[in-house]
This record gives structure tokens, sequence and C-alpha cells, in this order.
């Protein structure tokens, strides 16, 4: 369904002021409280923002989003570095969930030969498991949001509700000690959280460039997961304050370190 006229200058305005409060745009737009409450659930749905209370908040910050065929060009050894520690961890396992990060589309590619469930939101990830002789994928619908090519909103929240992964590995766009595990985008710093607590085992995917970088939503806490696997040119001083969280921290070695 496309925007009508009022959603877009709705969308226009979260993104300026950050949040918005329904009686103020009842009065801005000269409607009822109820048709802006239809048009905040609208926009929610389609991601563009998270509903509060008397009001809304912005999702996501759409200066800082980066796209995720950009993220899948950068720090490629890393990446494959953590991809390959994390394949490890895949024993005893039925089921992994993997989210639409772009480390985890690099460990995707790993799991061709597995006969496990992959649980995911990300179309990228199950179109590159379609092929697979042996075991399944359930791919979580949702409302479909292009930059990330995932699924994301209260349906896929809902699916979520009936399951539970063996393990799951989660992406994350930055990490510090303070502020824990963050992404750009509040709906699907939510999917990561509802993965986190349906999980039996959970650890983050993440190359040392995201280190003491603070992205718009915290999903995590370094006590909610049970590691975090990142590649070896995290620096001491990161590796020791994220230890000291009590983090589970394994190093991926990359082939330029051999």
């Amino acid at each position: 369904m496309r925007l009508n006229e009022r959603q877009l200058e709705i969308t226009r305005l979260i993104q300026r002021l950050k949040q918005l409060d329904v009686n103020d745009l009842a009065g801005q737009f000269n409607t009822s409280a109820v048709t802006i409450r239809k048009d905040l659930d609208i926009l929610q749905q389609k991601g563009l923002l998270m509903r509060t209370h008397g009001g809304a908040v912005l999702a996501e910050d759409m200066e800082q989003t980066i796209l995720i065929g950009q993220k899948l060009g950068s720090m490629v050894d890393a990446k494959d570095a953590i991809a390959a520690t994390a394949l490890d961890l895949v024993f005893d396992c039925e089921t992994v969930a993997l989210d639409s990060g772009s480390t985890c589309l690099t460990l995707a590619r790993l799991l061709k030969k597995s006969n496990i469930t992959i649980i995911t939101n990300s179309l990228l990830i199950a179109n590159e498991l379609a092929d697979r002789e042996s075991g399944s994928v359930l791919l979580l619908g949702g409302t479909w949001r292009k930059e990330a090519s995932c699924y994301i909103g209260p349906m896929t929240l809902e699916s979520l509700e009936h399951m539970n992964p063996d393990l799951a590995f989660l992406g994350a766009s930055g990490f510090t000690a303070t502020t824990g595990f963050t992404c750009q985008h509040s709906v699907i710093g939510q999917i990561k959280t509802a993965l986190i607590e349906r999980s039996q085992r959970k650890f983050i995917l993440a190359d040392s460039s995201k280190y003491n970088q603070r992205a718009f939503t915290t999903f995590a806490l370094p006590g909610d997961v049970d590691g975090l696997i990142v590649d070896d040119g995290l620096s001491r001083q990161g590796f020791d304050e994220m230890r000291e969280t009590g983090l589970h921290i394994i190093t991926a070695r990359t082939k330029s370190a051999e």
C-alpha cells in the first residue's frame, strides 16, 4: 500500500524532529487523533517509526544508514575469519537462527552442506541456501526492507514467538562496553532482541571496525549473549574493555595474521 501525502509528511517530520505527538499531529493536519494513530500504525508496519504511548519516535537515522550491498564489500577477510570460527560452534544443533547481518550471510555460505534448519529474516541468506541438498530454511515474513534485504515488523516478531532456536548468530553495527551491541534500525533491533531471548545459545558476529561505534539503538548488553566473535584486528584496549564486562570473546584469526 502506497503512503498518502499526510503519511509522507509525517515521515519527513519524524526524520527532522525524532519524536512526534498524536495530538500535535491531529491539530497540524486538522484531522482526528484516531486517524493519526492509524497513520502511525501503518508507518510502524513499514519500519519507518516506532509507536509510543501517545505518539511515535524515529526508528532509524537515515543519514547513517548503510546499504547491505556496501556492507558486503567491507572487511571481507575479517568476516571470512569470523564466519569460519562461528562454524565451529554449530554442533549438536537442529535449528540455527541467522539475522540479516552481512557477516551472517558469509556464515550461511559455509552452512550450505549442513542438514540443519536455518531460521532467518534475510532474503539474501534464504536465496544462498535455496539449493541445499538437505536441511531446510524457514524464511520469516513481514514488511520488506530494501536497504537490508530482509523482512521486519510485527509479523516477523509474531513468527519468532513460536520458535526456539538452538543457536543464534547476530550482526551488530557497533559495540562498546557501555552501550553494548547496537544497530541502525529500532525495528531490526527488536528482531535481534527477540532472537536472543528465544535462542538457547547466542553469539554476536562483529568485525573489529565496529568497536567503539555507537549506532542508533541498543539491542543487547554484553550479559545478554554467550559471546562475541571478532577478528584479530580488535585493539588490546577494546579486548580488555569488553572482557571486563564479563563477555566471553572468541578471536578469529585472519589470513593476514597467519
